[in-house]
């Protein structure tokens, strides 16, 4: 029987854009980011036991989220920002994991993209922004 690792996932978008009501609760940004994760959990759990609790938007969630993923013993733990993020939310979540192995994922939504694009659809794929800047947030915290 072959082994199947068991990975932490952590979703990532920004409290800011809902502080600001660009990414209100039950928007469409919102929902749009909330299916990403689903996207993603679908492809992945065919092959990986996964431990996750939905997409993070602030550091109390993260924070939480990373002492569950540590209490369950993972092999590793996969950072998916689907919009850009504040560092401190990120940061919340991996210090409750000192030990774990980490790999950042840049995560887009689309295969390419329309002709037009609007203000909050650019938003929803403004996670590769984030996968930059938490490349360097990460090597800062000496995390590789």
């Amino acid at each position: 029987m072959p082994l199947i690792p068991k990975i932490g996932l952590l979703f990532f978008t920004s409290g800011w854009f809902r502080d600001v009501g660009l990414q209100s609760e039950g928007s469409d940004t919102s929902a749009a980011v909330e299916k990403m994760a689903e996207r993603i959990i679908k492809r992945l759990e065919a092959d990986i036991e996964l431990v996750h609790s939905g997409v993070l938007y602030s550091t109390s969630e993260a924070a939480k989220a990373g002492r569950m993923i540590r209490d369950a013993d993972v092999d590793g733990v996969l950072l998916v920002p689907l919009t850009w993020c504040e560092d401190q939310i990120v940061r919340a979540a991996f210090v409750e994991l000192p030990s774990v192995s980490l790999l950042l994922w840049t995560f887009s939504p689309w295969e390419s993209l329309p002709d037009f694009v609007t203000f909050q659809t650019a938003l929803q794929d403004t996670g590769m922004v984030c996968t930059l800047q938490l490349s360097g947030m990460l090597r800062r915290e000496n995390r590789w």
